[in-house]
């Protein structure tokens, strides 16, 4: 795929656009809206009206399919159609902002589903007609979109990360384990805290009280 050098504008918007991820904005909604009233002097320099009979783009057709929301709802994709007027395009900017919600829950049901890769595939092998801004946009976003890959859903997410049976939440975190001060119990310390369980068992119990002092001078880490 050709690569094209866009605005910081342009790559702003987008970037906007998508910011679905939940290590956004505080309110990514608000956030969008703040981005369309920016980009919105595209309407204030234009007077003539717009010519909405023209038919959807292809690509914009194609897009809506690919994040699996109805055309009528992704209509705002036609702002990247060259080939329409200003005020046509201007007239599509007016959706912009609502419409990025369609594709921001489009995008969090990819992710929930494990249906990210096949979805980022699509957009990579797409080879339907585009004028230069779609080619742009789709470039852009595509960055965009493995970046997130990458820096997000490759890396598990901690806070959501439940404990497995028999482990306690302070275990892999620099712990000690003895199995051979005695016969009937195994012994751990781990981040300062001492737990035991019975032998082989891994089911940790933090020690307390009298159990822990004796923990404490008789087993050794």
């Amino acid at each position: 795929m050709n690569k094209f050098i866009i605005s910081e504008e342009e790559k702003s918007r987008i970037l906007n656009m998508y910011n679905l991820i939940s290590e956004g904005p505080e309110d990514p909604v608000q956030d969008l809206k703040n981005q369309a009233q920016n980009l919105s002097t595209l309407g204030k320099k234009l007077s003539s009206e717009p010519n909405t009979q023209t038919p959807l783009s292809q690509f914009t057709k194609d897009m809506a399919a690919i994040y699996g929301i109805p055309e009528d709802e992704a209509t705002s994709l036609e702002l990247f159609n060259d080939n329409l007027d200003e005020p046509t395009r201007a007239y599509y900017h007016k959706f912009y902002a609502s419409q990025m919600n369609n594709f921001r829950d489009s995008l969090l049901k990819l992710k929930q589903s494990g249906k990210f890769d096949e979805f980022l595939n699509q957009l990579k092998t797409y080879n339907g007609q585009m004028t230069e801004n779609q080619k742009k946009f789709l470039t852009t976003t595509i960055s965009l979109f493995e970046s997130f890959k990458k820096n997000v859903l490759s890396k598990p997410n901690q806070q959501n990360q439940a404990p497995q049976q028999g482990q306690s939440p302070q275990q892999n975190q620099g712990e000690k384990i003895n199995t051979t001060n005695d016969k009937s119990y195994d012994y751990k310390l781990s981040d300062g805290k001492y737990y035991y369980s019975k032998k082989n068992e891994n089911n940790w119990v933090e020690a307390k009280g009298k159990g822990l002092e004796a923990i404490k001078s008789k087993v050794k880490f």
